[in-house]
């Protein structure tokens, strides 16, 4: 949670969803220059979890799939 505690709260939930969506970045540049974005995540697999099914594992291998070949660009 230390990353998530580092987060700028400064804003809260203040940005407009609508204005989001119509304006992009531009909107949120502007109006909120000390914004906090997240960069880049990956999924981290628990092997202690309950087991996924099939839909899910297939999911993760797409994402994994499109993570290395982003990174390889």
């Amino acid at each position: 949670m230390v990353n998530i505690d580092s987060i700028n709260p400064e804003y809260g939930e203040s940005p407009l969803q609508q204005l989001i969506e119509v304006q992009g970045n531009r909107y949120l540049l502007q109006k909120f220059p000390r914004l906090d974005y997240i960069s880049k995540a990956r999924l981290v697999r628990n092997d202690t979890a309950a087991p996924q099914s099939e839909e899910n594992s297939e999911a993760e291998q797409a994402a994994a799939a499109s993570e290395a070949k982003s990174e390889s660009n």
